[in-house]
């Protein structure tokens, strides 16, 4: 069995939120990067895929958030290739502060065609790199199958047009741009009140440059303590769902 791979990440002042706390879309980033830096050694990155016109894209993630640590603490994250699901090829995640686990997480990606902007079988040379990690134990069960319901889009929303900054390496919007918008399309007194404590997101359709999207959020269920969120990514002109989410706010004690 191999060892998990590990990378340490200091939190930097452009990686806080309003409450000091490290943003869960930062969070997302060092997700991603880790992610990427794995694969490398793995010899299945998106470089080693392009060369045969191919390349990775995030279908879909799930972390589970216990604390998120303020400005100027570090965390490490380990991460380790989990198994193929269908189409999928999963990669898992332990994040660890002071000695605690305080975030773990799961994901889900695709190799797509380039050209045809559509996926392929897993290819055999990343079911291959996946073995040596199959025995670990998982760091969240999802098997991606629970689906994210649909929410009432006549009520308000917020629009977001893809800009240049928002493309990565694939031409189309970057994965976190997608949680960002999420965020910040939340009233402020959430923001104030409230830590995030769970993101289930979903990635349906790509988002490319110059493209207007609209984003919902409705709260399904809510306590004294408690909300839960489902979001949605909508193009303005085709109304179609490009992302969906769900997301779970716990009150901040004081």
């Amino acid at each position: 069995m191999a060892d998990k791979y590990n990378v340490e990440y200091k939190i930097r002042s452009y990686n806080v939120d309003m409450n000091q706390n490290l943003a869960v879309k930062n969070l997302c980033d060092m997700i991603n990067d880790i992610s990427g830096l794995h694969s490398e050694v793995l010899g299945v990155s998106v470089d080693d895929l392009n060369r045969d016109n191919q390349s990775w894209v995030l279908s879909r993630m799930h972390l589970i958030i216990d604390k998120l640590p303020q400005r100027g603490k570090s965390i490490s994250i380990d991460t380790w290739p989990s198994g193929t699901k269908g189409l999928y090829a999963c990669r898992d995640y332990i994040v660890n502060y002071e000695d605690n686990q305080i975030v773990k997480g799961t994901s889900a990606w695709l190799v797509i065609d380039i050209d045809k902007r559509r996926p392929i079988k897993i290819p055999e040379i990343i079911t291959n790199s996946q073995q040596p990690f199959l025995d670990i134990e998982p760091a969240l069960v999802d098997d991606f199958r629970g689906k994210i319901e649909a929410i009432d889009t006549t009520g308000s929303y917020k629009t977001y047009n893809a800009n240049y900054t928002d493309i990565d390496f694939n031409k189309h919007v970057t994965a976190t741009k997608y949680v960002e918008w999420i965020v910040n399309q939340l009233d402020i007194d959430i923001h104030k009140l409230y830590d995030i404590k769970e993101i289930d997101i979903s990635y349906r359709l790509e988002i490319i440059l110059n493209s207007e999207m609209h984003v919902y959020s409705n709260i399904v269920e809510q306590d004294d303590n408690r909300l839960v969120i489902v979001h949605q990514i909508m193009s303005e002109d085709n109304k179609k769902i490009h992302c969906q989410a769900k997301t779970v706010w716990e009150k901040r004690a004081n």
